[in-house]
């Protein structure tokens, strides 16, 4: 057995997966936090709907002198006391129990990280002890699917950008009752990505209960109606023509207007608006950093609401393009 443990990197948990796509930083920072929380084995294969998975127990030889040792006493004690035999067996299943979620969360978390492969960062972070101890725990406790998909997700997005998750931000995951957690995805079906700050547009707006409610839950920052959060559209310095970007993370916008072009002014509520002499800007929400991290275990289409707001924006006055962003700066159209 000891041999073995050497060459499955002390991984316990067998799944159907793949590391095609993932460089060798993203598959060393995976193995760790899985075989932390209890020893994960990824074999190569295809992932299946079903998460079929084959639970193992990777026991080091000194692990099995123990148990061997552990269960001479038990035999010897058992015999006199049978209150004992039972408070023991019902902590082997307890802790069993508690293995099992922690087992099926990583699960979910393989399938999250495989679905979504092309957002991993590559880059030398790790994911810290604080965080799979918090985590570990937190997952013991996920008795039903919807609990072990949710931290599933949290611990793929951690993998993903180690440091996305404090403790301030776990707790809050934690803590949110299941209707404020639907009411802030809702909103998010609007995000747009500002790379470490994401906005939320104004196209659906929240009542002055729902901003409270938001707000209240710390994953909407404290928003001011008569300021906001103003996205600007800049004017490029080299640029002949009356065109106006907004850079939006990896992708951004360009608005561009006719001669003569009528321009909305904000007492118009429009999603795009002028104020007098000035640059296009945009008003949004601004999610705090536990509501960033909870958009990062979300599927949100950013260029999708990107391409819905360019459609409301566009007109025969009004021209509205999308890019994408390289690396190096360079923009090529979305």
């Amino acid at each position: 057995m000891g041999n073995e443990r050497g060459s499955d990197k002390g991984v316990g948990l067998t799944a159907k997966w793949s590391w095609s796509g993932f460089s060798a930083r993203v598959q060393s920072r995976t193995i760790d936090a899985l075989d932390y929380l209890g020893a994960i084995k990824a074999k190569e294969g295809n992932i299946e709907a079903e998460r079929e998975v084959r639970i193992q127990e990777a026991l080091t030889d000194a692990q099995v002198s123990a148990i061997e040792a552990a269960g001479q006493r038990f035999a010897k004690e058992a015999g006199k006391d049978l209150g004992f035999a039972e408070r023991i067996l019902n902590s082997v299943s307890k802790g069993q129990r508690k293995q099992d979620n922690v087992n099926a969360t990583a699960a979910f978390a393989l399938e999250d990280l495989q679905n979504r492969a092309a957002d991993v960062n590559d880059s030398d972070a790790k994911v810290s002890a604080a965080f799979l101890s918090k985590l570990e725990h937190y997952a013991e406790g996920a008795t039903t699917e919807q609990l072990r998909e949710k931290w599933g997700r949290v611990l793929a997005a951690e993998i993903r950008k180690p440091g996305t998750f404090s403790n301030k931000v776990l707790r809050v995951v934690d803590e949110m009752e299941a209707p404020v957690a639907e009411l802030f995805q809702s909103i998010c079906a609007f995000a747009i990505s500002l790379e470490d700050i994401p906005l939320i547009s104004l196209g659906r707006k929240l009542s002055y209960n729902e901003l409270s409610t938001l707000i209240h839950a710390d994953v909407l920052a404290d928003y001011n109606p008569a300021a906001g959060l103003i996205v600007t559209f800049n004017r490029e310095l080299t640029s002949d023509d009356a065109s106006y970007y907004a850079d939006l993370g990896p992708f951004g916008m360009k608005v561009s207007y006719t001669p003569g072009a009528t321009l909305p002014l904000p007492g118009d509520d429009p999603w795009i608006y002028h104020q007098p002499n000035d640059f296009p800007r945009m008003s949004c929400y601004s999610t705090t950093d536990a509501g960033r991290a909870l958009m990062a275990i979300m599927d949100i289409d950013y260029l999708g609401n990107l391409q819905r707001i360019a459609a409301i924006v566009q007109s025969p006055s009004v021209i509205c393009e999308l890019y994408r962003q390289l690396p190096d700066g360079t923009r090529i159209r979305a």
